[in-house]
C-alpha cells in the first residue's frame, strides 16, 4: 500500500507532494490511573482516519482509570510551517477531482482558505523549467554528436568515397599524436589511421591533414548549430514550442 498526501505552506499556500509505503498515521494510547501521571505508548497504525476515543473505569476502591486512544498524522512528517491535506490512500482512491489534480501537479496549485486555487506563477515557472531541460538535452545531444564520429570530405588513396572517422577521446589522442609525428619528423610520409567504415587505412601526409582539417571544420560547425537551437528555445513562448526544438547535427 502506498500512502499519499499533500502539505501546504501556511504562508504562501505552496503545495508539497509526499508518499510512502508506511502509514503516516500514529496511534497514541494514554492511560491515567487515579491521579498518577499519564503513561503513553505510540505505535503506527494502518488507518487513515484521525480519531480520539476515551474510556473510563472505576475499581471497587473508587480509583478512576482513563484510557485515551488518539490516531493522528505523524507530526514528524510535516515541516513547522506546513499543514497537512489528506492523507490519501494510494490503493483505495479517496481523492476528489481537485485533490487528485493538485497531487498530480502540485506546482500548478496553491492551497488558500481551505481550497485549491490555480498558481498564476506556474505557467511562467513551467516554461522556464522546460527551457532549462531542453537546453540541457540539446547540449548533451551535441556532445554525443562530437564523440560519435564524422565523415570527411577528403578522399584517401583509391577510395571513391570519403571515410568516416571516430572522434572519441582515444581517436582524438591518436590524431594529435599523428600531427606531432608529422611535425617533428619531416621524413615521415604516411600514417595509418583508424576509420569506422574500412578499419585501419594508410594516409599520406596531405591526405591526413586534409582529413584533420575536415574534422576541425565539422566540429566547429556544431557550436553555432547549438547556439541557433538554444536561441529558438529561449524565444519560445509555450512548452510545446520548446520541446519541438530538437538537435540535428550541422553539415560543413
Amino acid at each position: 500500500m502506498t500512502y499519499q498526501w499533500l502539505t501546504y505552506d501556511t504562508t504562501t499556500g505552496a503545495l508539497g507532494k509526499h508518499s510512502q509505503t508506511q502509514s503516516p498515521m500514529i496511534q497514541t494510547t494514554t492511560v491515567t490511573v487515579g491521579t498518577d501521571a499519564p503513561k503513553a505508548t505510540t505505535t503506527s497504525t494502518n488507518t487513515l482516519t484521525p480519531s480520539t476515543n476515551t474510556t473510563t473505569s472505576t475499581d471497587k476502591e473508587g480509583v478512576v482509570t482513563t484510557t485515551t486512544v488518539a490516531i493522528a498524522f505523524d507530526s514528524n512528517l510535516i515541516h513547522p510551517n506546513q499543514a497537512i491535506i489528506g492523507p490519501f490512500d494510494g490503493v483505495t482512491v479517496v481523492m476528489n477531482a481537485d485533490e487528485q489534480a493538485a497531487y498530480n501537479q502540485p506546482q500548478a496549485y496553491l492551497y488558500q482558505s481551505g481550497a485549491f486555487v490555480t498558481n498564476s506563477a506556474w505557467p511562467a515557472q513551467q516554461l522556464a523549467q522546460a527551457k532549462s531541460t531542453q537546453i540541457a538535452t540539446l547540449e548533451a545531444s551535441m556532445n554525443a554528436t562530437l564523440s560519435g564520429g564524422f565523415t570527411a570530405k577528403t578522399l584517401v588513396g583509391t577510395a571513391t568515397t570519403p571515410h568516416t572517422y571516430p572522434t572519441d577521446s582515444s581517436a582524438q589522442s591518436n590524431f594529435t599524436g599523428v600531427v606531432s609525428a608529422f611535425t617533428t619528423n619531416p621524413n615521415k610520409t604516411t600514417a595509418t589511421i583508424l576509420t569506422l567504415d574500412a578499419g585501419w587505412v594508410s594516409h599520406t601526409k596531405a591526405e591526413f591533414f586534409g582529413v584533420y582539417s575536415d574534422g576541425d571544420n565539422w566540429k566547429e560547425a556544431q557550436y553555432p548549430q547549438l547556439a541557433t537551437f538554444v536561441a529558438q528555445v529561449e524565444a519560445a513562448t509555450t512548452v510545446a514550442d520548446v520541446q519541438a526544438v530538437v538537435w540535428t547535427a550541422a553539415t560543413y
